[in-house]
């Protein structure tokens, strides 16, 4: 999950706030195809921005320039579509009122892609988008002479049992790695190692063991939820940062398992860029230090 605030202590200066968890940062390319006519565009980027642009358009005297925020997400961690409503004559951006407010923000479609429908003054646009993440394909992680897993992603990732033994050892090597650098949420004076570092551990693990990544929605007892990230290995469920709830029960609601398939490129919407790097270096040398221990 992203970090959010923790029972009014766990402030996050003014330079890790919500806006820049940016997994723009982690995209190499997006590409929407419009669902009318199935042609294909690649989105531009603007040094410093956040989102992705589409050619601007005309609708009467609008200027119509849609983007896709990556600062705000939905709870399924897609961006939102905002629109901005441009003078033509002026050149100044129109007030948000009306239909030009109704059309400022379009959220994802319910269900695994992202498709969105932008509609304004009788013209309607759709469209889904297709993301491409920078990340390795492959590697080899060596932690002993007795331990090793290939890291394959998606489908071809071999799956490794987790034996009880092997799982106290994760456990404990997690614990090691969860830090500042793994996640803006690590504040251990007031909340669990664990806290909102579901993301980078179902990565590593998933990385390690293979098997897959799940996601579910867990209540705060404010009425809003957040996104958590866990494992599924050789059909178990393995979830290694539970602690975060369970040790603040008057924070969360009861955890409720959904076991939503997810995936990577889902995880890595809820981390700042260098996060999975940090989590995989100390995850391998932890795991390394508990195995020859």
């Amino acid at each position: 999950m992203i970090c959010r605030n923790y029972a009014g202590d766990l402030t996050l200066g003014a330079g890790n706030r919500m806006a820049s968890i940016r997994p723009i940062d982690s995209i190499e390319s997006i590409v929407v195809t419009y669902s009318d006519t199935g042609e294909t565009r690649t989105l531009d980027t603007r040094q410093g921005s956040a989102n992705h642009f589409f050619p601007s358009f005309v609708v009467g005297n609008d200027q119509i320039q849609l983007r896709l925020d990556w600062s705000d997400l939905d709870a399924n961690g897609q961006p939102t579509l905002d629109a901005d409503f441009i003078d033509q004559q002026t050149g100044k951006h129109r007030a948000l009122q009306g239909k030009r407010r109704d059309a400022h923000h379009t959220a994802a479609s319910l269900g695994p892609a992202r498709h969105y429908v932008w509609e304004f003054n009788g013209l309607s646009r759709q469209f889904s988008v297709t993301v491409s993440w920078r990340a390795s394909v492959s590697e080899t992680l060596s932690f002993t002479s007795t331990f090793s897993a290939e890291v394959i992603r998606a489908s071809d990732r071999k799956v490794r049992a987790l034996t009880e033994d092997t799982k106290d050892l994760v456990q404990q090597a997690l614990e090691q790695c969860w830090s500042l650098e793994t996640s803006v949420c690590y504040k251990p004076e007031i909340a669990p190692l664990s806290y909102g570092q579901c993301a980078p551990t179902a990565a590593v693990v998933a990385d390690a063991f293979g098997g897959e990544i799940l996601r579910t929605q867990v209540p705060k007892k404010d009425g809003t939820s957040v996104r958590h990230f866990y494992n599924r290995i050789d059909g178990q469920r393995f979830d290694f940062t539970r602690s975060q709830f369970d040790d603040l029960p008057e924070y969360w609601g009861p955890v409720v398992y959904d076991d939503i398939n997810s995936s990577l490129a889902e995880a890595m919407t809820e981390m700042l860029p260098g996060q999975l790097e940090a989590m995989r270096a100390a995850f391998r040398k932890a795991l390394d230090e508990q195995r020859s221990g």
